[in-house]
């Protein structure tokens, strides 16, 4: 499913985690000696992303990630490096990964956007945007001078209380989330400029192009253009279609 290239070689991965390298002549691909990354349980999901930064290797499920060096005999497993502190938004899933040739790996989710750097292994997290809201009324389309009836009503009654005591959960969860971590933690205020999920990702000469959904109308985009030497944001603009790649050139 992917492919990469280092420092140290060119690189193929499979579905299962058997991680192929190009012989120095370039004519086959051989196989590593070393075993997959360690499975989770809880992931069935195949390996999709290979990327290559610097001597670094790092693959990736929808929901999981692993690194090593180009040389080393094994995988690292890194099973909390992405980890949002809004429980509402954990698990995530990934749908990009992008690397900054130092070691560094740039990683696109529907929380947000991490970055993990391979050799140390510290890593960021900006959350998307939260969002608090209660549904209401029934959840179903109403022809336009159809009276509700009374049981319909109290349907719609019952659907917002719900609603309400579903959001008082989350903030509990929140409440002991900040009470063990030592922080404050708030599902209203934004974290990081991020709006909504990161579909896709491309560096382009020390800076990072975002491509994210748009928090409103799913089925557009939003660019944003972010500078990692400064870790400030440069600007965006806004696409009518749902963006899935970029690319970059010269």
């Amino acid at each position: 499913p992917s492919v990469a290239e280092t420092r140290r070689g060119f690189f193929a991965l499979s579905d299962s985690g058997s991680l192929f390298r190009l012989s120095p002549d370039e004519r086959t691909f051989f196989r590593l000696d070393a075993s997959p990354p360690t499975p989770d349980t809880r992931d069935t999901s195949a390996w999709r992303f290979l990327a290559g930064s610097g001597e670094w290797l790092l693959a990736a499920t929808d929901r999981r990630v692993a690194v090593r060096h180009a040389d080393a005999p094994r995988w690292t497993t890194l099973p909390t490096a992405l980890k949002p502190r809004s429980p509402e938004l954990d698990p995530i899933r990934i749908l990009s990964v992008c690397p900054d040739a130092e070691g560094g790996f740039w990683i696109g989710s529907d929380a947000g956007l991490g970055f993990l750097h391979a050799e140390t292994g510290t890593s960021q997290f900006r959350e998307r945007a939260g969002t608090v809201s209660v549904p209401g009324g029934l959840g179903i389309p109403i022809a336009a001078g159809m009276q509700p009836t009374a049981a319909a009503i109290e349907a719609a009654r019952d659907r917002v209380t719900d609603g309400i005591r579903d959001r008082m959960k989350l903030r509990a969860r929140l409440a002991r989330n900040a009470r063990e971590s030592g922080r404050p933690i708030d599902s209203v205020t934004p974290l990081s400029r991020i709006p909504s999920g990161v579909r896709a990702l491309a560096m382009d000469h020390g800076f990072l192009w975002v491509a994210t959904a748009d928090p409103v109308f799913p089925m557009r985009s939003r660019i944003l253009l972010f500078h990692p030497g400064s870790q400030k944001w440069v600007g965006w603009f806004a696409l009518g279609f749902p963006v899935t790649t970029l690319a970059v050139d010269d």
